[in-house]
């Protein structure tokens, strides 16, 4: 069986400068009877992964590890 697939997110600010990036994000994935792999939505994720940034982030800030 393959591995399953991952993505990178970066987080930036409004200039492009890199705030953050969350590496081998897992891609839900499906495969059709024929063997296609099919990427469900990917929305779940990426809010999940930003808003865990956003935690640390404010933990930071606060100092609190």
């Amino acid at each position: 069986m393959p591995s399953q697939p991952t993505i990178n997110l970066q987080i930036t600010d409004a200039q492009g400068h890199v705030l953050g990036e969350i590496e081998y994000l897992t891609v839900p994935t499906r495969t059709t009877p024929d063997g296609h792999i099919i990427v469900d939505d990917l929305t779940p994720v990426i809010t999940a992964s930003a808003q865990a940034f956003t935690d640390t982030w404010q933990r930071l800030c606060e100092g609190t590890p």
